[in-house]
């Protein structure tokens, strides 16, 4: 075996690794936070109406399809495929947003990112139903595993988005979680947002979910400036 091809089979057994604990703690994760039994102004939405659920859902689709990429490359090459060129920006941007926001929240300003529930005597209370490691499961681990996928394992930058592409897809996910939520919740005289930050009116909630869009685009570019590959293919002439 050429010492090329021995480093290409311990990447593909490094990536294997990542994506297979990151598979398996989001899984776990995931299974976790639809135990958590909701208050009565979020059941009926359910845990679908969660961001970290949704992203994590979509961060295991990407696991499941780079560890598939991986076992079945026959090329030796292993960027280029959609896992990588498709759905790693996508899940990093949204995975980013998810922990940028969560943990400033959660550590300082917790009642704005968890309901409160009405105890017997009438007093309103914030109880956090997850433990430590399983709140990191959620809100931190993915972002770190798909940063080390990317800046380690990934040999070129994002390219398949021009940077007006980008940010057209970050609006559009900001635009598809808004109208996601109004179909969920349709009685806002017993349902509430599921994120307290979210329970204003109008066009304050528009704006803020579209600043968090915004800043995920601005980290979009920071994560390709850093990256210290370079662009190939159709997007490299516009963005670099």
């Amino acid at each position: 075996m050429t010492p090329a091809a021995k480093s290409n089979n311990n990447k593909k057994c490094s990536i294997l690794i990542l994506n297979g604990l990151l598979l398996s703690t989001s899984t776990y994760g995931l299974y976790r936070c639809t135990l958590v039994h909701l208050p009565d102004t979020l059941r009926a939405a359910g845990h679908k109406q969660f961001l970290t659920n949704i992203s994590l859902f979509f961060t295991i689709l990407y696991n499941i399809s780079r560890i598939g990429g991986v076992l079945t490359n026959r090329s030796g090459s292993l960027d280029g495929c959609i896992s990588t060129e498709v759905l790693l920006p996508i899940v990093l941007v949204v995975e980013t947003i998810v922990t940028l926001v969560y943990w400033p929240l959660r550590l300082f300003f917790i009642g704005l990112i968890y309901q409160s529930r009405t105890v017997s005597d009438g007093t309103p209370v914030i109880k956090v139903a997850l433990p430590i490691y399983v709140d990191m499961f959620l809100h931190l681990f993915p972002l770190i595993g798909l940063l080390i996928d990317y800046f380690k394992f990934k040999k070129v930058r994002f390219n398949k988005f021009s940077d007006l592409g980008a940010l057209l897809s970050c609006l559009v996910l900001a635009t598809s979680y808004k109208l996601w939520l109004n179909y969920l919740i349709t009685d806002l005289t017993t349902q509430k947002f599921p994120y307290p930050f979210l329970d204003v009116r109008e066009p304050i909630k528009s704006i803020i979910m579209y600043t968090l869009s915004l800043v995920g685009f601005g980290f979009y570019k920071l994560y390709k400036s850093l990256h210290p590959g370079v662009a190939t293919g159709a997007g490299k002439n516009k963005d670099n």
